[in-house]
């Protein structure tokens, strides 16, 4: 398409931003980028904090590359979050200082889970009620002490950074169970094409496993089978599994907050 459209590909995912991931990522290949022009893969240091906010503002200036080149830009990519701020923009939340994010990660440690939430949600009631697993809370507490504001006030602010521009939107779909099946066939070919390795490079780095890409799906499992608490059978059997569930919640996801032009039924 990208070809026939004098186009060029923007990444819209949020694990493909990362460095070192280009299997596990399923990143475009050396040969697809050097043919056509793909932009915001593999650009991230992968143990440096990235966002959707951080994100736009790329995208934006992206865009504006690709006008002056007189093409059509392409965003690609299942991050519903990056697509949704695309089109509807984001809450005007500044960046979160890093002390306060060290901070909130060393008080939920100390506390634990129950009187942490308990914490935060003295602090912003209305957002704990529907958002408690420990991302939110973290963010709750972290957007609360980094700006004096809680996350309900920002988010009753109009949203900024939307796209500017005519947008045309085309969803790709098929039976789930076609959709699971290849899934776990692709990780198998990952696995083939080197995702031990890769994974292995990133595990002697000992990150902090909090890290958002090292959360993603199969590295994840695959980190934990080089810290010896799974088999290979082990972590290839429920990296699958949380790959379904990944599935499952994109499908309803897209079902309820995506309106495209065009649905193809693959």
């Amino acid at each position: 398409m990208a070809g026939l459209l004098n186009g060029a590909i923007i990444n819209s995912d949020s694990i493909q931003v990362y460095k070192n991931l280009n299997i596990l990522s399923a990143m475009p290949s050396f040969e697809d980028q050097k043919n056509i022009d793909h932009y915001l893969y593999g650009f991230q240091k992968i143990n440096e904090s990235f966002s959707v906010g951080k994100w736009l503002e790329l995208l934006h200036k992206t865009l504006d590359e690709i006008k002056n080149k007189n093409k059509i830009g392409i965003l690609v990519g299942g991050t519903g979050l990056y697509i949704q701020a695309a089109t509807n923009g984001i809450s005007p939340i500044p960046d979160i200082e890093e002390k306060v994010k060290k901070e909130g990660k060393e008080l939920l440690q100390k506390l634990g889970f129950n009187n942490f939430k308990r914490l935060v949600e003295r602090i912003d009631p209305n957002y704990i009620n529907k958002n408690y697993d420990t991302q939110r809370l973290l963010r709750s507490y972290n957007v609360f002490f980094s700006t004096g504001k809680i996350l309900s006030q920002w988010h009753k602010m109009p949203n900024e950074g939307a796209v500017n521009r005519k947008i045309f939107s085309i969803f790709l779909t098929a039976d789930r169970s076609s959709i699971y099946k290849k899934c776990e066939e692709r990780f198998d070919l990952m696995l083939k094409k080197g995702a031990l390795e890769e994974s292995k490079e990133i595990w002697k780095l000992n990150l902090d496993r909090s890290l958002s890409p090292l959360k993603s799906l199969g590295l994840r499992r695959l980190l934990e089978y080089f810290d010896g608490d799974l088999s290979l059978k082990e972590a290839t059997r429920i990296s699958k599994r949380d790959t379904r569930h990944y599935v499952k919640r994109q499908i309803t996801w897209f079902k309820h907050n995506f309106i495209p032009n065009i649905t193809i039924n693959l």
